[in-house]
């Protein structure tokens, strides 16, 4: 575990991670996030949940205007992607489906629910009131009540039931059904799964981590072409803070020739400086835990192409196969609000 190491941005899921349940108290959650905010550490919560969810849609009342310019939320699987102005959310990219390509994600999802149901004799529900994907319910008996987070006995529950039912290709079997049919509706669909539920749309948590990713350096370099950065960087110095009369001793000594190197620093190079890097970011989640080798939990979709340098952490106990660039700290709820108390220090 890397305790010594600062972020400049955190990127964590909110069920079982930051809380214990949509509907459990948020304050401590709440408390360990504002030092961090109030110092410019970029916040992200991505989750497949929607804004009512996150603090009962009342995130943006524990902070300040100012603290809420430095958080995001990816929710709903990458359909929504928010940002704060004026203390208010807004949404600065979506990526809904429209009527017709929703419908298809509904027919797939009710045709993976049929062939499942008369090749195997394996029953499931499905939830069709989501914005941009369904819900598949591979196994409706086990109710897992306010915890929505993937429970420890879930994957050998589901890995029995699919012996009971024949399904000898397991996992792997069912997400490829779900790919196959569908691509019969025209559809590049992304299943996950954690272990309870398969979730089929075209997005995921990948679109949000990758759209937040860009919109963080988006806002950094603004905010450095404008000096705002500077100023920031100077207030945070203080009683190292050089005085004016210092400051004018070095500029008289410094050479013609570097006076000019600064001068002529190039736009590119004041952008990489500005620029948020895949090692300035730390990933948390509880969903990282594979059902099968290679099919990972709905959190290892925060690892792309774009953030993949990152460190990634998992706060579950669950045992199991995680994705090599993920470290299990286990500890829960708890384990993730001491990292983010230790990095408002």
């Amino acid at each position: 575990m890397k305790n010594d190491k600062k972020y400049r941005a955190i990127f964590f899921d909110w069920d079982g991670t930051a809380v214990l349940s949509r509907k459990a108290p948020v304050e401590e959650a709440v408390a360990a996030m504002k030092p961090l905010l109030k110092q410019g550490i970029k916040l992200v919560i991505v989750s497949g949940t929607t804004m009512e969810n996150i603090a009962g849609g009342e995130i943006g009342r524990y902070f300040t205007a100012e603290e809420l310019d430095h958080l995001y939320l990816g929710l709903g699987r990458g359909a929504f992607n928010y940002a704060f102005r004026d203390g208010n959310p807004y949404v600065f990219r979506d990526m809904l489906p429209d009527a017709a390509c929703l419908e298809k994600i509904h027919r797939i999802c009710f045709e993976i629910h049929i062939t499942l149901k008369k090749q195997y004799d394996f029953d499931t529900d499905i939830v069709f009131s989501r914005p941009n994907y369904c819900k598949i319910d591979l196994m409706p008996e086990a109710l897992r009540g306010d915890n929505l987070f993937m429970q420890e006995n879930e994957l050998e529950m589901l890995r029995e039931s699919f012996r009971r039912h024949g399904m000898t290709e397991g996992l792997k079997g069912l997400m490829e059904i779900a790919v196959c049919i569908g691509r019969e509706y025209g559809l590049e669909v992304k299943p996950t799964c954690d272990a309870k539920y398969l979730e089929v749309g075209i997005s995921s948590k990948s679109d949000n981590v990758d759209v937040i990713f860009e919109k963080i350096r988006e806002d950094l370099w603004v905010k450095e072409e404008s000096g705002e950065m500077r100023k920031e960087e100077e207030g945070k110095k203080g009683e190292e803070q050089r005085t004016g009369e210092e400051e004018r001793k070095e500029e008289e000594q410094r050479s013609g020739e570097e006076r000019k190197g600064v001068e002529q620093r190039t736009e590119e190079e004041e952008r990489k400086g500005a620029e948020l890097r895949e090692e300035d970011c730390a990933f948390w989640g509880d969903e990282f835990v594979g059902a099968e080798e290679g099919i990972y939990g709905s959190d290892s979709f925060m690892i792309t192409e774009k953030t993949k340098g990152g460190d990634f952490f998992d706060v579950s106990d669950v045992g199991g196969e995680r994705p090599e660039r993920v470290e299990k700290s286990g500890g829960g709820v708890e384990r993730f609000l001491h990292f983010l108390r230790e990095q408002g220090y």
